[in-house]
């Protein structure tokens, strides 16, 4: 029996009938429409930034953000050896250098990373739940350390349901006079603090990519909470027209998912828990990532004034080796769980192409061993959690 995944992008009337309406009204063929004006603001509003401009895929966001940091060649950014390969790219594109730093360890009872005889690091858990000590982050105790005079700006990334610690990351920014870009592409509808990510950076990115958490098949958007850089937003995009434009049939289908977002997120988020809390714990050699900030021990999670909320386009978990990894994805999605990699650490890049202040083992590790679980699994009621457990046993019984 496989489990039955739930599609993705939605197909719901309330979508068919925004775009039909942009058809009718003519604007899905015009230039400058109210579509793409109101979808500005309301992000502006959502997710309380500043400035707002729309664009065509998150990765030209990044690139506008740093285009507005006026980054260029000789220039160096910070980013995590272990996030999206686009985000290292684009820093090059500018011309500009990476400097890696290692992503973020926590405690959890017990140190985060112990030592086998060869050296190589392996996760440590908190055996009552069964959870990593490892958040896909950007680490801030390697910032200062990671310092050079070339340094203009620093890329964090939300990744895997875990939140970089952007407070911390801010106040170390603003020390150093960088600029902090806060890489939301996967994770809007999160909230840190009752403050919905994308408003901590001095700038942000989202996507709208075929396969995020709001879907226009592709598109994005650069969000700017400072004024001495979104005033250079302008004259980036505006040549007099849009140069890298959303479609206004685009900005009409997001409009109906931003009015489902906090419900979807809040779904996805239960699911999880329920898997970090009542399931993973019997999956031997199984060791799902969890934000820090979240109790899996919480029996729910509360449906009103909600001030931390994981967004989830990947459920991550550990597993013993690379070699089991690839076991666990093939035979994963033969029972129709929409299994896949993690992203590969930068840190096997030669230093012409980036600076590589201190070696980065937590990367590393997350790199050959981390599975992924599309959010896709995580859109279903209390009904299927049945079903969705039964698959993930039956996986862990043929591939363990």
């Amino acid at each position: 029996m496989t489990f039955e995944c739930p599609a993705w992008p939605p197909d719901w009337p309330e979508i068919e009938a925004a775009a039909l309406a942009a058809i009718r009204s003519g604007e899905w063929g015009q230039y400058h429409t109210m579509l793409a004006k109101s979808l500005q603001k309301r992000l502006a509003s959502d997710l309380d930034c500043s400035k707002v401009r729309l664009c065509c895929s998150g990765t030209a966001a990044l690139e506008l953000a740093l285009r507005c940091c006026q980054i260029s060649t000789g220039d160096e950014v910070i980013v995590a050896a272990y996030d999206f390969p686009g985000n290292f790219r684009t820093v090059e594109l500018l011309g500009a250098k990476p400097v890696l730093v290692d992503v973020t360890e926590w405690q959890n009872d017990a140190p985060v990373l112990s030592e086998t005889p060869t050296g190589s690091p392996i996760p440590t858990t908190n055996e009552a739940t069964q959870i990593s000590g490892i958040s896909p982050t950007l680490c801030p105790e390697q910032l200062s350390a990671a310092a050079g005079e070339r340094v203009r700006a620093v890329v964090a990334s939300h990744l895997h349901g875990s939140f970089a610690e952007m407070a911390r990351l801010r106040q170390i920014c603003d020390q150093h006079g960088w600029v902090l870009i806060e890489d939301a592409c996967q994770a809007i509808g999160g909230r840190i603090q009752n403050q919905p990510v994308g408003s901590f950076g001095h700038m942000g990115t989202l996507s709208f990519g075929g396969s995020k958490l709001i879907s226009a098949g592709s598109g994005g958007a650069i969000l700017a909470n400072d004024d001495r850089l979104a005033a250079r937003l302008g004259g980036l995009l505006d040549r007099p027209g849009d140069t890298f434009p959303l479609a206004p049939l685009q900005a009409a289908v997001i409009g109906p998912q931003l009015d489902r977002l906090d419900e979807l997120t809040l779904i996805r988020s239960r699911v999880a828990r329920f898997l970090v809390r009542d399931l993973f714990p019997d999956l031997h050699g199984w060791v799902p990532l969890c934000d820090p900030a979240i109790n899996p021990q919480e029996t729910a999670v509360a449906e009103d004034r909600i001030s931390h909320l994981p967004a989830y386009y990947k459920f991550a978990w550990l597993v013993p080796s690379n070699e089991a990894r690839q076991q666990v994805i093939a035979a994963g999605l033969k029972l129709g769980l929409p299994l896949g990699e993690g992203f590969r650490s930068m840190s096997k890049s030669s230093s012409r192409r980036c600076r590589k202040p201190f070696p980065t083992p937590i990367a590393d590790l997350l790199a050959e061993q981390l599975v992924v679980m599309d959010h896709r699994a995580l859109l279903i009621g209390p009904e299927q959690f049945g079903a969705l457990a039964d698959a993930l046993r039956e996986l862990h019984r043929l591939t363990r």
